[in-house]
């Protein structure tokens, strides 16, 4: 298994990508908001799995990262990709034939999977972020003392952390409600890294005004929170905003509710062919192009081709 350290997480923000900010075609601005394409936990989570022996049978036991293109290029007679929104990941990785490579996800996986791995002589590769193993690492070192996690409890990086640290309290954003309310002090509060800090923000008050002693250890990822600082602070002359990446994942998801916020002519695109599908394109003359963090730059570069064509 892959071993994570804290200096992992400290080079996180040091490698975001950068692009030019401005592009000029026949009849528009095309302006990028950096940082764009890949964070350094999709990245490295990438880069692990286009490593793997593909002669061997493969399972993907969840999306490695929540982007279906990028999935898709993994795809072949001997790599099983199995989505943890369709399948029950423990059921799934019962079934896996003995022998066979199992990946876990960037999001993070239960513990318990990696010893049914370990029955199953199954060969474990870990790709989980080390900013989601660093909360981890964090949570269980303060749930004795009273935690809460913040998170979606829909989502495998939020699912992993309440199987992993049972003695935790959760806090669901979607409902801006305890599952269950501490009856104990709670000193501390940890976030998914995938939220939007204004959720952070809204969940922290309410937090707080239960338990005045809290504080806010970790919060949303630098890389997630980068790119949502650049689009709050996007000037308001844009005649259109478009953010491209996957409705399944949640930082894009975040990104393209505050386009919307923004601007009523905002557009959320998995790839250039959706790009296309935008009718009213050719009318805008000012466009802001942003991405999620497991955006390639591959399709961002083709998406750029083809608003400079225009």
């Amino acid at each position: 298994m892959d071993k994570f350290n804290d200096e992992n997480v400290l080079i996180t923000i040091k490698i975001i990508k950068e692009r030019k900010e401005q592009f000029t075609s026949k009849s528009m601005e095309i302006h990028i908001i950096n940082p764009i394409g890949f964070c350094f936990g999709v990245t490295r989570a990438i880069d692990i799995a286009s490593k793997l022996d593909k002669s061997k049978k493969i399972t993907f036991l969840g999306m490695v990262v929540h982007n279906e293109e990028v999935i898709s290029s993994f795809s072949s007679a001997n790599i099983n990709i199995i989505d943890e929104r369709k399948y029950d990941l423990k059921k799934a990785l019962l079934q896996v034939e003995d022998g066979t490579i199992v990946v876990f996800s960037a999001h993070g996986h239960p513990k318990e999977y990696e010893e049914i791995a370990r029955k199953k002589n199954l060969i474990q590769i870990d790709t989980t972020c080390p900013l989601v193993a660093l909360n981890l690492k964090l949570g269980l070192d303060y749930a004795s003392e009273g935690l809460i996690y913040i998170g979606s409890k829909n989502h495998l990086e939020a699912s992993s952390f309440r199987l992993n640290c049972p003695a935790s309290y959760f806090f669901d954003i979607s409902s801006y409600s305890y599952l269950a309310k501490p009856e104990i002090d709670i000193k501390h509060v940890i976030s998914q890294t995938t939220l939007s800090t204004s959720e952070v923000d809204k969940a922290i008050k309410i937090i707080q005004k239960d338990y005045p002693n809290t504080k806010l250890e970790r919060s949303v990822c630098d890389a997630t929170k980068a790119r949502q600082v650049a689009l709050s602070n996007l000037e308001n002359d844009y005649d259109a905003i478009i953010v491209i990446g996957s409705s399944s994942s949640s930082n894009t998801n975040k990104l393209f509710s505050i386009a919307k916020n923004k601007n009523k002519n905002s557009y959320l695109i998995l790839n250039n062919d959706e790009l296309k599908q935008i009718k009213d394109l050719p009318k805008y003359k000012k466009i802001a192009l942003c991405s999620g963090t497991s955006t390639s730059m591959k399709t961002i570069d083709e998406c750029l081709e083809y608003l400079r064509s225009l």
